[in-house]
């Protein structure tokens, strides 16, 4: 069986984006029922005061009878309870979101060692003889200096991390790297909640300044800083998109002769965000394809993302960007496939609709599934155009629902 180096990094980040997106869409629900228990524990608190004690106006206080004070200490028990659970599970998401970051880290430093085995028999660890003693064979030796390499590496700062990679592998990471100060105050303020909970530390500030992150001017040492949902959303966007850029830097650099995986890989992974409207994500990763992506394995690969770019464009009513990423493109000399998706996404539907007639329902260019699936068709398959060349084609109606994110149902 050829081994095909490449899945070293497809396991990664596959594993890497499943895990901060399952946190990601939990944190929403997890923080809403933690809040009706909150909610459910004050009425029951407000009504066991107004039912068993008096209100002092005067002093704007409830009068508690002693023989109701253990309830009540009870009752408000639970409300302070829910109510440091909601802070700390929410300073929990975002380390627990950082954490995958790191295992995403030591992932990508094994899978380097197994596609270039000749950088740990280069490492700077050494062995004594009495710890060569404990090993059975050279693979296991070099599995623990790979260990050990992994733990020094992760003990380090980020911005540590990141030279680490660049030092051994010869590449850049940072450059243009926009994303850079925002990952910088989130793993900042992880230290903050794991170390001095959730207080500016003068470290912090400092660390924030090195890096040109762009902080309120009214923070100072010892104020709290929280976690909302708002903030998370950020979060999770920096570290998905540095966890993708990352993952197509290095395997484009060390693999370059398995580019169709990297391809396949982008094209999968920003497509999706395409079908979950996460498109300001998507345009990140779009524009970073155009600027830094200089060679594909093919042609239709290369196209398939550039349509994908140009859509999210649309989507998002850049119309203009859109049209001109389409231009960019002589799409005569490309097939049937291409050429209607480049006529739909600029709204030029009378090409479309000639174009849907010459592929007719040959399905090995285009079937069913795809005009009633395919994103790109969102806008153009509820049109009257549309629906009477369908029927001239395949003889049948289309009949087609939307949701709430306009995707085929």
């Amino acid at each position: 069986m050829i081994e095909i180096k490449s899945d070293y990094f497809d396991k990664a980040v596959n594993k890497y984006l499943n895990h901060i997106e399952s946190l990601w869409t939990s944190m929403p629900v997890v923080l809403k029922t933690i809040e009706r228990t909150k909610n459910s524990a004050i009425l029951e608190h407000n009504e066991f005061l107004n039912n068993n004690c008096n209100f002092i106006e005067s002093e704007n206080h409830f009068l508690i009878p002693i023989e109701h004070i253990r309830k009540n200490t009870q009752l408000r028990k639970s409300v302070d309870n829910s109510t440091t659970a909601i802070k700390i599970i929410k300073r929990n998401f975002l380390v627990s979101i950082i954490s995958q970051f790191d295992t995403y880290v030591s992932d990508l430093i094994k899978a380097i060692f197994e596609v270039r085995p000749e950088i740990i028999q280069n490492s700077e660890k050494q062995l004594t003889f009495s710890e060569l003693n404990r090993f059975k064979s050279i693979q296991d030796a070099q599995d623990y200096i790979i260990e050990k390499e992994i733990e020094t590496v992760l003990r380090e700062s980020y911005t540590e991390q990141f030279k680490w990679f660049e030092n051994k592998l010869k590449i850049q990471l940072r450059k243009d790297l926009s994303i850079w100060e925002t990952f910088i105050e989130i793993t900042q303020r992880r230290n903050l909640f794991v170390h001095n909970d959730g207080k500016i530390s003068t470290q912090y500030l400092n660390v924030c300044k090195e890096n040109n992150v762009q902080l309120d001017d009214k923070l100072k040492v010892g104020d709290e800083l929280d976690v909302g949902l708002k903030y998370f959303d950020k979060s999770f966007k920096c570290l998905f998109e540095i966890g993708v850029k990352l993952n197509q830097v290095i395997r484009r650099n060390l693999l370059p002769d398995e580019l169709e995986k990297a391809d396949n890989s982008f094209l999968n992974i920003s497509f999706e965000l395409i079908q979950n409207s996460q498109l300001d994500l998507a345009k990140t990763l779009y524009d970073f394809s155009d600027k830094y992506i200089k060679k594909y394995s093919n042609e239709d690969l290369k196209l398939r993302i550039l349509l994908n770019r140009a859509q999210t464009y649309k989507w998002l009513d850049k119309e203009k960007e859109c049209t001109e990423i389409i231009n960019s493109i002589d799409w005569t000399a490309t097939g049937d496939l291409f050429k209607l998706a480049s006529k739909v996404l600029i709204d030029d539907y009378v090409s479309a609709c000639e174009i849907m007639k010459n592929i007719g329902d040959n399905e090995k260019v285009l079937n069913k599934t795809f005009y009633k699936d395919w994103p790109i068709f969102k806008k153009f398959r509820v049109t009257d155009e549309f629906k009477k060349t369908y029927l001239e084609i395949f003889k049948t109606e289309f009949e087609i629902t939307e949701d709430k994110n306009n995707n085929a149902q």
